[in-house]
This record gives C-alpha cells, sequence and structure tokens, in this order.
C-alpha cells in the first residue's frame, strides 16, 4: 500500500489510526496504518521494516477538509495526496 491508496479510501478509516511512512521523501513510498504505540514513537518497525511516521488519520481527514472549505469544493485524489503528504512532512 501507498500513500495514495490510503488517501482514496480514507472516508473509510478508522480516524484513530496513524500513517507510516517507509521513506518520507518519497511520496510513492510503502505507507502502513498503525495504532499509535503509548510514547508516540516516530519510528516504527513492522514486519522487519522500519517506517516513519507522517501524521494521524483524523489530521489527514481535517487538511482534506480544510480544502473543501478553502476551495469550495472536493479536491481531487492528487490534491488531496499532495496536501496530506506536504502537511505531514513540513507541519506535522
Amino acid at each position: 500500500m501507498i500513500l495514495r491508496d490510503i488517501i482514496v479510501g480514507i472516508d473509510t478509516i478508522d480516524r484513530a489510526l496513524t500513517i507510516y511512512m517507509q521513506d518520507l521523501s518519497n511520496p510513492a513510498s510503502e505507507a502502513i496504518l498503525l495504532e499509535q504505540d503509548e510514547d508516540s514513537s516516530i519510528l516504527r518497525t513492522y514486519n522487519g521494516q522500519e517506517y516513519h511516521y507522517l501524521l494521524e488519520v483524523f489530521l489527514a481527514k481535517e487538511v482534506i477538509e480544510d480544502f473543501v472549505v478553502i476551495q469550495g469544493r472536493k479536491p481531487s485524489i492528487e490534491e488531496a495526496l499532495k496536501r496530506v503528504y506536504d502537511y505531514g512532512v513540513n507541519d506535522a
């Protein structure tokens, strides 16, 4: 799964989950959804692979909802992907 796959299904994903990516410098990198651990670790190991914190699903949903308010329309998948990725890498 990649971040784009998560964005496509974001409406059905549990808000309590957190998005992690293998390579934060690549928006097409492998991504996973995990429950946030107790120490809010920014680096998680899953199936022997390291994943870096991007942001919580509830924040991704808010970023997309903000686009609707500002632009007056629903974003395309690519627009939503760019906004969520940029927010996660630069602001979260």
